[in-house]
């Protein structure tokens, strides 16, 4: 998602914040709907909610920066890898069809064939994680390769390489350093998803979302003091987004 879109989050929230402020400097007599979501005070409370979930979900986000980081060095090695070990496959008595079964793993996870096309998917209405979300996939369909790769190996009998790096046992070794790194980005990449569902719930939850609750605060100020009062339009000037559906 773009910054711009982030910041209309927090446009939102800042906007329903004034909201609390705006009302609360009516007369009490005057503002005073029996839906108690729209005082005042609830106002308030429910923009420091949103405020609350939206930092979270930041720091959640920032959260992912490092561990990607460092995954992205740990499989940088893996193309080099295969290709060493491709080559002394092919120096071994491994049949035509084991080697072009090879070669095939080997071209995926050397990026020479166009990988499929990660499942799009659900993010509760927003984009905000697609990218790491779908790069993570391709990191899990590389690992499954290597899997697959390590197992057509192990049917070689005389690949019996003394080059550790690319020996059954050197290679096993670097996929589970790979697995170990995927399983603990997908921790961290749910929790981010969590925080992004309780984000968009505070925001953009029917009839509880503050995208929902604004309406009716402008309605409720409409019916108290009319479309043309300047009271009125301190609030009906108050601009809300559902950033969701703008994409």
């Amino acid at each position: 998602m773009s910054s711009n879109s982030e910041t209309g989050h927090a446009v939102n929230i800042a906007n329903y914040k004034l909201m609390g402020t705006i009302t609360a400097g009516f007369d009490a007599a005057v503002w005073n709907p029996t839906n108690k979501d729209l005082l005042p005070a609830a106002i308030t409370a429910k923009a420091q909610d949103a405020e609350n979930s939206n930092a979270a979900l930041h720091n959640k986000k920032a959260a992912t920066k490092q561990p990607v980081n460092e995954r992205q060095i740990l499989f940088g090695p893996l193309p080099k890898t295969i290709t060493a070990s491709l080559s002394y496959l092919n120096s071994t008595k491994a049949s035509k069809q084991v080697q072009k079964d090879a070669k095939t793993l080997a071209d995926d996870l050397r990026g020479e064939n166009r990988p499929a096309k990660p499942k799009k998917e659900d993010t509760s209405g927003d984009k905000e994680l697609d990218g790491i979300s779908q790069s993570h996939q391709s990191y899990v369909q590389r690992v499954d390769r290597f899997t697959q790769y390590i197992e057509l190996i192990k049917t070689i009998t005389d690949y019996t390489t003394t080059d550790a790096s690319i020996s059954v046992t050197g290679m096993e070794n670097y996929l589970n350093d790979l697995q170990v790194a995927n399983d603990g980005i997908g921790a961290i990449i749910n929790a981010a998803k969590l925080a992004l569902i309780n984000r968009n719930h505070e925001l953009y939850l029917p009839d509880a979302g503050i995208f929902s609750l604004q309406k009716k605060v402008k309605e409720f100020a409409k019916s108290k003091f009319g479309a043309r009062d300047p009271n009125n339009r301190l609030l009906s000037g108050l601009r809300f987004t559902d950033i969701r559906k703008t994409k």
